[in-house]
């Protein structure tokens, strides 16, 4: 009688327990849909330009976007300056989305949105990278490498504005030692 009883109650509860997340999703204000649809937009051109999955997208934006965050997985290998390159490209990219985007920019918690305001995260999934993942958080960018089995180990730190300057200078390197016919 008693297991009759909890086996009751638990098909109560478990039936009177509805999953609302697609409705909740439809009812979020139009800011809410225009963040997502500039993350799911990025993420498509990442996907086709630089075969970066994604796996996770979010931010803070309880009354207005204060933040956007986006996920990748790789799998491939990548050494410091390939990930840089990467990580660079995925930083301008979605910035750029972001702050082209005439429909969101009111609802920015300011205008334009710049690194600080943006979260890239990339998982690099190889046995023999160098790099295991690669992100941009508070103006920063940290490499990691694979450090013990269960952990990553930090390797190099540097802002944004450093990681271009370096990208830009490596693109001017290859310019003159190849240069165009």
């Amino acid at each position: 009688m008693i297991k009759f009883k909890f086996l009751m109650l638990f098909l109560f509860i478990l039936t009177s327990c509805k999953s609302n997340s697609k409705n909740d999703y439809k009812n979020q204000p139009e800011y809410v849909h225009l963040a997502y649809e500039i993350m799911k937009n990025t993420a498509k051109e990442l996907q086709n330009e630089k075969n970066l999955r994604l796996v996770g997208i979010g931010g803070a934006m309880m009354y207005e976007v204060e933040n956007m965050h986006m996920s990748f997985l790789l799998l491939n290998e990548f050494d410091l300056d390939e990930a840089r390159d990467l990580i660079v490209y995925s930083i301008t990219l979605f910035l750029k989305n972001i702050n082209t985007n005439e429909n969101i920019r009111s609802y920015l918690s300011h205008y334009p949105f710049t690194t600080k305001d943006i979260t890239i995260f990339i998982n690099m999934q190889n046995a023999n990278t160098k790099i295991n993942g690669v992100a941009l958080s508070s103006d920063k960018i940290i490499y990691d490498s694979p450090g013990d089995q269960k952990s990553f180990e930090s390797i190099h730190e540097e802002t944004y504005e450093e990681a271009v300057k370096i990208v830009e200078s490596e693109k001017a390197n290859k310019e003159i030692k190849s240069p165009s016919e």
